[in-house]
């Protein structure tokens, strides 16, 4: 929405539609024109992105194109991530599942726990987080899979104490993949399962970490650089390589430079010379190791959702 719609009363509303009765947390995705939505409950409901099929009334009112219902999954509290006609997501029963677009199930793979990570799915290789470990399967249920059951192409070490919290959401860039953990700890790995991996079956261990605040977010990567929001309401920046200010062995790194920002922040998003995360963005020119706000807004009450 630009701030120009938000000032000129320009905005019509399209479309809306009623959702079943629970909770509806996870943020919808948009896809080659179908708007997917799941929710607390188990289901995943489907509908027409411009409101034309299955669309009537003034105002209108749209009825899902196709539903999904796994109500023995418990509930979606995690974007799912269409891709290859499938859309992939995980549950609160501890599977990650691949799922027909218009169809029905594929596969499911279990993670070993309660998921609130969102997949991440490159090169046909889907990446999910799990209980203390991040897993990954391969997309078109084919490798390492039988009669819909799957299991990992290769797992990381536990990057998580037990009972401690989830592995997040994970991002995937120059073949890494970043992921932080909910007590804190931002982990880089092979993405192809090679480099610091080994055994039957496969674990990996990190090629370099960075402790950190605890987080609930994805990394974002670019420009060669990894940026993490923390719980502790900082924003910290990392060489994505793992060469700049990283040392030892196993390798250790610390931040290029950190913003305060405060309160909990979200996953942050990168927009040219600008990375906002939260409410707030932070430029990254100049040599301070700290860095200040160039300009805020302030909603008008909490935000948690990832700026785009």
């Amino acid at each position: 929405i630009s701030r120009q719609a938000l000032t000129t009363d320009s905005l019509e509303l399209s479309w809306t539609a009623s959702l079943q009765e629970g909770v509806w947390d996870a943020t919808p995705v948009v896809a080659d024109g179908t708007v997917y939505a799941g929710g607390g409950e188990g289901q995943f409901l489907a509908f027409d992105a411009t409101g034309a099929t299955n669309c009537a009334g003034d105002p209108k009112q749209c009825l899902p194109t196709w539903t999904a219902d796994y109500g023995g999954a418990g509930g979606f509290h995690s974007p799912p991530v269409v891709a290859d006609g499938r859309f992939i997501f995980s549950g609160d029963d501890g599977y990650v599942r691949a799922h027909q677009v218009g169809g029905g199930a594929l596969w499911a793979g279990w993670l070993g726990d309660t998921s609130v990570s969102s997949p991440a799915v490159v090169d046909g290789i889907v990446y999910v987080g799990g209980n203390r470990r991040l897993h990954t399967f391969d997309a078109a249920g084919v490798l390492n899979c039988s009669g819909g059951a799957c299991s990992p192409l290769w797992s990381s070490e536990e990057l998580e104490q037990p009972f401690t919290g989830t592995v997040n959401s994970p991002a995937v860039w120059n073949r890494r993949v970043y992921v932080t953990t909910h007590t804190g700890g931002l982990h880089v790995l092979d993405a192809g399962g090679v480099e610091g991996c080994a055994g039957t079956p496969t674990t990996c261990v990190p090629l370099w970490s960075a402790p950190m605040a605890s987080s609930y977010t994805t990394p974002a990567v670019a420009d060669g650089k990894v940026f993490v929001a923390g719980n502790d309401g900082t924003l910290r920046v990392f060489d994505a390589n793992g060469r700049i200010n990283c040392s030892g062995t196993p390798t250790t790194c610390s931040p290029l430079w950190s913003a305060p920002i405060g309160g909990r922040l979200w996953s942050p998003a990168v927009a040219g010379s600008c990375r906002r995360a939260g409410r707030r963005c932070s430029r990254t020119a100049g040599r301070s190791t700290r860095r200040r706000r160039p300009w805020s807004i302030r909603s008008p009450g909490p935000a948690s959702s990832t700026p785009r």
